[in-house]
């Protein structure tokens, strides 16, 4: 990979340098820059690039297909309204694909019209109190994301996996997990890191010179463990810091580590 193509700018357009046949050529250049050694000089990693590829395309794919009929309609009514949309598009309307896609768009409405108010971690200890102590069990006491040691009433705050208008409060406990207010406020309503890619991973006139807590939440999720020692956050507290000390803030320049790993 040229690096010098990669980053040309071209000052007629004051943008950066496309060519004739961009398509084919920014696909080429693409597999190109995901095999080639450049990532592991940049201390990037290919799985992690790969991973983030995906979740971009399953949230764009998630968007597409739930027909704006079935965000507005009364619950009878989505899943016809959601075969026509599959139609339109010339896909098939799988039963199960139909029926996940209502499952969304019915939380999408409940929510949107305020039918129903999101759990917190009281409610979760109160009223399923089994199921709290064996989510608390599971991650052995610690956040589920950087692992710093919960205490309830104090730093504990009830998590939903994936986004409480989408993924709701269901008594089975799939989709909730504790984490520290830190990492939940990171977080924020967010399916996924990359959502918020362009304000993590770009320098902007708004990229702050400090660790912010949505970005610190981002570099936790994608590295999952400590990258020296491999320990998970069940196992110890993880920070977040940079690789490149000249660098800036932003997702490719930061790691996690243990928080007691020596200097």
């Amino acid at each position: 990979m040229d690096l010098a193509s990669l980053i040309s700018f071209d000052s007629s357009n004051r943008c950066f340098a496309r060519s004739e046949n961009a398509t084919s050529e920014t696909e080429v250049k693409l597999v190109d820059l995901l095999d080639s050694k450049f990532l592991d000089s940049l201390k990037l990693s290919q799985s992690a690039i790969h991973n983030e590829i995906f979740e971009v395309l399953r949230m764009r794919i998630l968007s597409i297909l739930i027909p704006e009929e079935a965000l507005q309609s009364e619950s009878e009514f989505i899943k016809p309204a959601i075969r026509r949309h599959l139609k339109n598009y010339g896909l098939e309307a799988r039963e199960d694909v139909v029926s996940a896609l209502k499952h969304y768009a019915d939380n999408f409405r409940d929510k949107a019209l305020k039918n129903r108010r999101k759990y917190t971690i009281s409610d979760v200890r109160v009223r399923y109190r089994s199921k709290f102590e064996e989510i608390l069990g599971k991650q052995c006491g610690r956040c589920a994301t950087c692992g710093t040691e919960l205490h309830y009433g104090s730093n504990m705050q009830l998590d939903h996996i994936f986004p409480w208008h989408f993924g709701d409060d269901p008594s089975s406990g799939t989709n909730w997990q504790f984490l520290c207010e830190m990492c939940n406020r990171g977080k924020g309503e967010w399916p996924n890191y990359v959502a918020n890619y362009s304000k993590i991973a770009w320098l902007h006139t708004g990229t702050s010179f400090s660790l912010s807590e949505s970005l610190r939440y981002a570099v936790l999720i994608r590295d999952k463990k400590c990258c020296v020692t491999a320990r998970r956050p069940m196992e110890t507290e993880l920070i977040v810091r940079k690789k490149v000390e000249s660098g800036n803030f932003l997702l490719d320049n930061l790691e996690t580590v243990s928080a007691n790993l020596p200097d």
